[in-house]
């Protein structure tokens, strides 16, 4: 039996992997920062957090918990809260996990590492651009986790995925879902960039392969759904298998650019009109894998 310890077990992340992995030949260990039946209360994380009480006998630690979103107006607290949990609190639990001989640690990262806007296809090998707090507290963590394992026998596997979707998903996703179930007119319908996205049983399927994968050993892997889509594409699959009504009218780009310029919300236009694209041959060459569920599959489920 393999055991396996899920930090951030209640999040959208880290509740899928808990669900699909019950009944399977992993036992599992839920951490939760709240007091919830069937969970492990560690309370909030940080680099100070002693885990002795829950390493005893885990032999793979899936690091989902993290900060990742922001107050509605960003500020210098948001960004200490990012690298107090995102980096030390991570290196706190990694270092811990080290002293207990616990073989494998996989880190749940994210795509923004290597920038919030790709030329050409990211690939794992690409020198990484982290362009916020957030992303850089996940880039610093990385590169503690990879110098520990190279000091250690812990084995250190990194996964960057994009947007994540599915049921109940949280941050850019949920806004989409919000701005269709109002069934008003949005301006994206001339939009026609790509962007890769993952759906959550996607990386879920990768997560679990990693858990005891022999050739995921200090690897780093990008995922996706292996399909990119542009943002139009994307809205008219969700209001079409929504149901709803929401009318998509077509604004130049350019257009779309100066008015997020002028309100201070480059950063939306950046995610909504941007290219994102994503270079998964690695993850698949590695490991021998493919996603298993099609971007309107995924889709579907979240409805």
């Amino acid at each position: 039996m393999n055991n396996v310890l899920i930090t951030g077990a209640t999040g959208f992340i880290g509740s899928h992997l808990r669900n699909s992995l019950h009944g399977t030949k992993f036992n599992v260990t839920a951490i939760s920062r709240k007091s919830t039946h069937g969970f492990v209360n560690m309370g909030e994380l940080s680099y100070s957090t002693d885990w002795s009480a829950v390493l005893n006998d885990i032999n793979t630690v899936v690091h989902t918990a993290a900060s990742a979103h922001l107050s509605k107006s960003s500020s210098s607290a948001d960004d200490k809260l990012f690298f107090d949990i995102n980096r030390d609190a991570t290196i706190n639990l990694a270092r811990q996990c080290v002293h207990f001989g616990i073989k494998r640690f996989i880190f749940i990262s994210s795509i923004g590492v290597h920038g919030n806007i790709s030329d050409k296809p990211f690939s794992y090998l690409d020198e990484p651009s982290p362009y916020d707090a957030y992303t850089q507290s996940k880039y610093e963590a990385e590169q503690a986790l990879k110098e520990l394992s190279e000091n250690s026998d812990l084995e250190v596997v990194i996964i960057r995925p994009p947007l994540v979707y599915g049921p109940n998903a949280r941050g850019s996703f949920s806004n989409l879902m919000n701005i269709i179930s109002k069934n008003i007119p949005l301006p994206f319908g001339a939009v026609n960039n790509s962007r890769s996205l993952v759906g959550i049983d996607n990386l879920i399927d990768l997560i679990t392969l990693c858990l005891d994968h022999p050739a995921a050993i200090n690897q780093t892997f990008l995922v996706s759904d292996d399909s990119d889509v542009s943002t139009s594409e994307l809205l008219k699959v969700m209001i079409s298998i929504s149901g709803k009504r929401t009318f998509l009218f077509p604004v130049d780009i350019r257009v779309l650019n100066f008015f997020a310029r002028i309100i201070g919300k480059r950063n939306i236009f950046d995610k909504l009109c941007g290219n994102l694209q994503i270079d998964i041959s690695h993850t698949k060459n590695t490991l021998s894998w493919h996603p298993p569920v099609s971007f309107k599959e995924g889709i579907q489920r979240c409805f």
